[in-house]
Formats: structure tokens, sequence, C-alpha cells
């Protein structure tokens, strides 16, 4: 390559790095302050730490050192942010003794298949959050029963091999519900918890996540809690209740809503809360049924 040439390239690999971490740079400043736009450069921090990690590699590679101190800065600023209630790569682990393998699935379309899933994996509860109303749902599917909340059909529901020892729904919003289940496994009573938060708005967060905190600390045994909570969990209002009730959370960033394997443009906001003495063992999603893919969770305590 010719001198000019090589200058050519310098200088656009130059005006690449400086509009790439310029950019990122003031979206994440962004993010710090209030407003709508300052609520979605919050939901897209993850994205932005992505691209920091691909411009640090850039830069590191054409040797624009100054540019790779930078996106260097940028990454622990925006790692910091994430980290303060998420995990990037790794789930939470415990050495328990006790086993439970919990089923989700978010946008289902079908329960039947989910059924036959968590036989052959041994799961013996089902979270389901539905991509619409069902029409009908039988009260059983084999040897896993419909846990019976209202007359009313809901789009999130939830299935179990178990005994209930107490179920229901509770009531967050006027369109707002969540469902929950008391279950006794290995010789404990757990509080299991599925709650559809898709499409949350911005006025309802707060009301919302409150009344999902009251019905924590009200519980006398331990919860463990999944499903779409609209927001990722380093939003202010997710980071919030998480400080209220002390629940944690277990799993690693999980990009999918359940309509893909793996979506790099989507939100993160599936995740799985637990106490300190939950581990969680292993995330693995599965093969997809007419689209939506479920996923599996195998915890330890």
């Amino acid at each position: 390559m010719g001198y000019f040439s090589q200058r050519k390239k310098h200088e656009r690999d130059n005006f690449i790095l400086n509009f790439t971490l310029g950019v990122i740079g003031i979206l994440t400043l962004c993010s710090f302050g209030g407003g709508s736009f300052g609520q979605l450069c919050n939901l897209l921090q993850f994205h932005f730490y992505l691209i920091t990690v691909i411009a640090l590699i850039y830069a590191l590679c054409g040797r624009f050192f100054v540019h790779a101190a930078v996106a260097l800065i940028l990454l622990i600023v925006n790692f910091g942010i994430i980290s303060s209630a998420a995990n990037i790569a790794t789930n939470v682990a415990h050495d328990g003794k006790n086993h439970l393998t919990i089923l989700y699935q978010n946008n289902a379309r079908v329960v039947e298949p989910l059924v036959k899933d968590a036989l052959e994996n041994g799961a013996e509860i089902i979270g389901i959050n539905h991509k619409r109303v069902p029409l009908y749902l039988p009260e059983s599917f084999g040897d896993f029963q419909l846990v019976h909340q209202s007359k009313e059909a809901e789009k999130s529901f939830i299935l179990t091999n178990k005994e209930p020892l107490r179920a229901g729904r509770i009531k967050l919003a006027p369109k707002r519900s969540a469902s929950f289940l008391v279950f006794e496994t290995s010789g404990k009573n757990l509080v299991f918890v599925n709650v559809d938060f898709a499409k949350l708005k911005k006025n309802e967060e707060a009301v919302v996540f409150d009344n999902l905190a009251e019905f924590v600390l009200a519980q006398d045994e331990p919860v463990i809690m999944i499903g779409n909570f609209g927001v990722p969990a380093w939003s202010t209002t997710f980071k919030n209740f998480l400080a209220k009730t002390n629940l944690e959370v277990k799993n690693r960033i999980i990009m999918t809503d359940g309509k893909s394997w793996f979506d790099l443009f989507s939100v993160p906001t599936i995740n799985l809360l637990g106490y300190r003495n939950l581990g969680l063992k292993d995330v693995d999603i599965l093969s997809a049924h007419k689209g939506s893919y479920p996923i599996k969770f195998e915890l330890n305590f």
C-alpha cells in the first residue's frame, strides 16, 4: 500500500473512531439524565458497552492508543452501570445440595410442546407468558396442571407437576398483574412468581415495582421470580426494587425476548431473581416451538 493510500486509511480510521467514541460518550452521559431520551439511552446501555468493546479492539489493532484509552474509559463507565445490578457474562453460582429446574417461555404460541420439554429436562415448574390471551386452556397437560388463578383468561400463567400449597394473582396496577405459586420441593416451601411487564409504560413502573416489592416482603418463604420485567436490571426502578427486597439477578444477560435464539438488538429484560442462597447452575435456550424459544434454568440452593 502506497503512502497516500495509507494516509487515507489512517484518516478514515481516525474519523470512524472519533465519530463512534464521540457518539457513545454523549449517549453515555445522556443515560445519567432524566427525560424520555435519557431513559432510552439507559435501556441501550449494554449495546453501548458492546460497541465500545469493538471500538477498543479496532483502536488497538490500528495502533490508535489515544482512542483506545478513551474507549477503555467509556468501557469502564458502562460496565460499572450494567454490573451494578446485572451479570454480563456469568450466572451467579451457589454450592447447594438441592436442585430445581424451571422452564420459562416468553412470547409463547403453543403450550403442549413446553410440557414435553419439561418432562425431557426434569423441570417441575413452567412459567409462560403467552403472545396473546389463549382462547382456551385445559386444566391439565398430562402430569402438569394449570395453576388456577382467576375466572378470566390471562396471558401469563404457571404449569406445575407439584401440588400447589397456595396460588393466585398479584394485582400490581389496573392492567398489570403477576401469577404466583407456593410449592414444596426438597423439604422446603418456595414462592414462584411469573411476571410479564412487556411494553411497561414509564408512568406504570413505580407503582408496579412498588406493589411487587410489597408482595415479596410479605412472604415468609424464599421467593424465586422470573419473567420479562419490561426494563433492564440496571434501570433505576429495577435497582430500587432489588434494594428493597434484597433479591438478586442470578442469570447472565440473556439477549432474546423469546422470539429468537439470539437477538443483538433486543433489550435484555428477561431475568431470574432470588435471594443470596439461590444459585443458578446453567441457562440454556432450547429448540423453538412455532418461532418461540423456551429457556431452561437449572437452580441449586
